[in-house]
């Protein structure tokens, strides 16, 4: 086997700040922020109601009940979805998934929490 000369590449590294290919300024649904603010903490407030009630007859039944909720979130419509606001730097929650889902209603931006 012939032996080949080491290499020694010159490399230049140069750091450049992330730039995305999106579409550029993000368009969100304008709402009334009080009634939407009310109508997510109602929402929130069945899930974890109803979350309760399935792990109490989980253990009722003998059953282990399982620890946290994934909970998908649907964006509206043609609009953005805020992804950084459904992070948390307290670990309260944890940002799973996003994804661009499309369906009788056009395309959707949905992601997934626990």
């Amino acid at each position: 086997m012939p032996q080949l000369p080491l290499l020694f590449p010159k490399l230049r590294v140069e750091i450049q700040k992330y730039r995305s290919k999106g579409k550029g300024k993000q368009e969100y649904p304008k709402r009334d922020v009080q009634a939407h603010s009310a109508r997510l903490l109602t929402n929130i407030s069945e899930v974890f109601a109803n979350n309760e009630l399935r792990n109490t007859q989980c253990i009722r039944a003998g059953l282990q009940a399982k620890e946290g909720i994934y909970l998908g979130i649907n964006g509206e419509p043609g609009y953005s979805l805020k992804i950084e606001s459904l992070h948390s730097d307290l670990g309260n929650y944890q940002l799973l998934n996003v994804r661009n889902v499309t369906n009788d209603y056009g395309k959707m931006i949905c992601a997934t929490i626990y």
